[in-house]
């Protein structure tokens, strides 16, 4: 895949299956695949839709907005063919990824405070409003591990 095809023309960050998503300008003409974060930021811009910032082309956005428009599926799909084969080649070198292993595990211990919290106000007692649910330090814990998250 090539290097200019895997990022945003506009930010020149990578597209991503997520908020980077790679979508078509609806009936637009042009071939142009924008990441739906910056279709979000131009359609901010005017009420009556999004000019591509390359052809100019003006385009109405659907009911939905950007969200709506459609994806570029071949970008999708090789987006999702290059993420694979970046995993098969990490497992057959026997490397990991770092920051990959750091996220994942951010995420089970956010769900593992979260889980516990749940645990500890199911089982409080209803009327009992002088235990406290959760203390201080586990709201402070919750909140930092939610912000190394995102």
């Amino acid at each position: 895949m090539a290097g200019e095809e895997r990022e945003c023309p506009v930010c020149y960050r990578p597209f991503d299956r997520l908020s980077r998503a790679p979508r078509r300008l609806g009936r637009c003409p042009c071939p142009h695949a924008l990441c739906t974060r910056c279709l979000q930021e131009l359609a901010a811009r005017g009420p009556a839709g999004v000019a591509c910032p390359f052809c100019r082309a003006p385009v109405s956005l659907p009911a939905g907005g950007v969200i709506a428009l459609p994806l570029d599926l071949g970008l999708w799909e090789r987006l999702a063919t290059a993420a694979r084969e970046e995993e098969e080649e990490e497992e057959e070198d026997g490397y990991k990824n770092p920051d990959r292993e750091k996220s994942r595990a951010s995420k089970r211990n956010l769900w593992k405070a979260a889980r516990k919290l749940w645990r500890r106000a199911l089982s409080a007692p209803a009327r009992n409003p002088r235990r406290p649910v959760m203390d201080s330090k586990e709201l402070r814990d919750l909140a930092m591990m939610t912000c190394y998250i995102m």
